[in-house]
């Protein structure tokens, strides 16, 4: 197995780009050529189509006079055709503009899983030592973000501080009168009682 059957390589090989899109055109993916653009284009043109209906029948029935027939008729080929139509446009719309966008999410998303396992692969190949890998890109970090300077302004003037009040002397200390100890309780000669 070479390194081009398991698909690893430089991912910006301009061969394994080809190769991924002649994978991606082999699929060959149901309705994803002109037949899919072309319901695109019919849901956009049945929801136009249902709104001039809706409105010509909403017109149609204001001034039609007093008949309830007349009313009732237009009411059902205008109004109830034309929002037939606008809904069912619609869901053709975005029934295949969704298919279309997930189609293409999830061909990107692949493309970039197998262009980190490249990388991968090649990293690991040449931390092995293996001569022939490339060395892995090394991508630079980017630069850190730094907060504007303030701006400059000019230094306010220094504020003195009030000097303190002079203090007379404190009057001198004084020792500490002795403790004073509290007699001893009586001693009593043992009662015989207790005995």
């Amino acid at each position: 197995m070479t390194a081009t059957d398991t698909g690893a390589g430089s991912p910006g090989d301009p061969d394994r780009i080809a190769r991924f899109r002649s994978d991606i055109d082999e699929l060959r993916i149901a309705g994803s050529g002109a037949g899919e653009q072309r319901l695109l284009l019919l849901g956009a043109v049945l929801m136009v189509i249902g709104v001039v209906l809706g409105i010509f029948g909403a017109v149609m029935v204001g001034t039609s006079g007093g008949s309830a027939a007349d009313q009732r008729a237009y009411m059902a080929q205008g109004s109830l055709l034309g929002l037939t139509l606008a809904v069912v446009g619609a869901a053709l719309f975005v029934r295949y503009s969704t298919a279309r966008f997930l189609r293409f999410w999830l061909i990107r998303s692949t493309y970039e899983g197998r262009a980190n396992a490249d990388r991968l692969v090649a990293s690991i190949r040449w931390a092995a030592g293996d001569p022939e890998a490339p060395a892995p890109e090394v991508q630079a970090p980017a630069p850190p973000v730094q907060a504007p300077a303030p701006p400059v302004q000019a230094p306010a003037p220094p504020v003195q501080a009030p000097a303190p009040p002079v203090q007379a002397p404190a009057p001198p200390v004084q020792a500490p009168a002795p403790p004073v100890q509290a007699p001893a309780p009586p001693v009593f000669p043992p009662s015989e009682d207790l005995r």
